[in-house]
């Protein structure tokens, strides 16, 4: 199914996936260094028989970042502070009964 893809983003590659690409795809050995070395965000891109260098890095306070991102430690993060957000925005709108005399 991969060799037969018009496009393909590789990223975050394990060793054994690099090396599987790299036969693939035809990958150099620069090439395949490159996605080894890649920051998060960074890889390489096959558009038919070209490979390029590839930079989807995605601002953190984005929502496309919160739904794109991989990083599930970063999600429960937003998730819990989003919670306690909420937690202080209803204490703040709850209105205090007054006693009557």
């Amino acid at each position: 199914m991969m060799s037969n893809s018009e496009f393909v983003f590789m990223m975050g590659m394990s060793a054994d996936d690099r090396e599987g690409a790299q036969e693939l795809f035809g990958l150099s050995d620069d090439q395949q260094g490159f996605l080894h070395r890649a920051e998060p965000g960074h890889g390489l891109m096959r558009a038919g028989k070209t490979i390029i260098p590839l930079d989807a890095t995605i601002s953190k306070n984005t929502n496309l970042y919160r739904v794109a991102t991989t990083k599930l430690d970063e999600v429960a993060q937003v998730q819990k502070a989003e919670q306690e957000e909420a937690r202080a925005q209803s204490a703040q709108n709850v209105i205090p009964l007054q006693k009557t005399a």
